[in-house]
């Protein structure tokens, strides 16, 4: 009874065990403390959607495997000792496959994720578990691990002879590294600033509100306008997420229903205010949120008013992004620009960083 999925929940399982060993051996041995926290953090995700699937198999009446428990931990400690002989450290190739592995296998939970979506109409027992929402956590932990894994391959991939050689391409030295984003560089004013948590809702919310309208792009385009097309934001909650209303018919809503990871594109005014986002969108037809979003220009498109049945909401859950924006406001900004051209000197009032939600 239930022989096959009993299987394949114990290899998930099995495999979660192997990802913990790896994803503790990552934190003993990064020395940068921005990955050690994001790390840590994955690790305690990781612990509990093992938690949550042992508690599936057990709702459905099936036991856990001891052999494959057993045979995913020793396989586990196998693959960590073939790491560490090629090396954990930054720049070592064992380290960069150690990531490649912990990627695969968080690409691996969401499909999983997926599949018992699809098969949960059959067990009653777990109607409360939001599956959907348990592969949009996966994409971010997907993502947040890659990445690592290509800070990893550049630091791992390039032979000491390519990086010399591409140095001396451009006239660079071994004693004088590559001068990459120099206009940053070149800024007399500090204009780097990394926003997390409530501090970056808050500016996503504040850049959103200016701009009003992003490119909304996503990433199977079914349509001819690859993917992307101009749309209106109803809202930004108080979480940060964006509100849209999008025809059930529409190729957006197609290619949605194929892949939920979006992108974001927005300008708030001439020279400043921009913002990219990153983020998983939902579609439902929920009827109180339309109401919610509701306005009377909406007719122009929904001819049929609030209750066209072609109305869908739609949910975008930001992960990341990145902004640019200016300290002091356009003006000052302006004068600044002025003075600097006259002077030589990169004075903008620029500000931009990376957003972690």
């Amino acid at each position: 009874m239930d022989g096959d999925l009993q299987r394949y929940l114990n290899y998930h399982l099995a495999g979660s065990v192997g990802a913990i060993q790896l994803i503790q051996h990552l934190v003993d041995t990064m020395d940068e403390s921005e990955a050690c926290d994001y790390f840590v953090q994955l690790k305690t995700k990781v612990e509990n959607d093992q938690a949550l699937l042992g508690k599936l198999l057990a709702s459905a009446g099936m036991d856990t495997s001891t052999p494959i428990h057993v045979a995913g931990e020793v396989t586990g400690r196998i693959g960590l000792l073939k790491l560490t002989w090629d090396g954990f450290e930054p720049g070592s190739l064992g380290l960069f496959e150690g990531l490649e592995m912990l990627a695969l296998g968080i690409q691996g939970k969401r499909l999983l994720w997926l599949a018992l979506k699809e098969i949960s109409r059959w067990f009653p027992e777990w109607s409360d578990v939001n599956f959907s929402e348990l592969e949009r956590e996966a994409i971010s932990q997907r993502d947040g691990v890659e990445r690592w894994r290509i800070e990893a391959a550049r630091d791992t991939l390039p032979s000491g002879e390519r990086r010399l050689a591409a140095q001396q391409a451009i006239g660079s030295t071994p004693n004088q590294p590559t001068r990459m984003n120099s206009i940053n560089q070149n800024q007399p004013e500090d204009n780097l600033k990394n926003l997390s948590q409530g501090d970056a809702i808050t500016k996503i919310r504040e850049l959103v509100e200016k701009a009003g309208i992003c490119f909304f792009c996503t990433t199977v385009p079914t349509g001819e306008s690859g993917g992307a097309r101009p749309m209106s934001v109803l809202q930004t909650d108080a979480q940060g997420h964006l509100w849209f209303l999008s025809a059930a018919d529409s190729h957006k809503n197609e290619e949605l229903a194929i892949s939920p990871e979006v992108k974001l594109y927005f300008q708030g005014s001439a020279h400043s205010d921009f913002l990219q986002l990153d983020g998983t969108a939902t579609v439902s037809a929920d009827k109180a949120k339309i109401k919610e979003l509701w306005n009377p220009l909406l007719k122009t498109w929904f001819t049929e008013g609030i209750d066209d049945p072609r109305i869908t909401v739609i949910k975008v859950v930001p992960l990341r992004g990145y902004y640019w924006d200016t300290k002091h406001g356009n003006a000052v900004a302006g004068i600044k620009i002025a003075i600097g051209a006259m002077i030589g000197k990169t004075l903008d009032d620029s500000v931009e960083g990376k957003l972690s939600v």
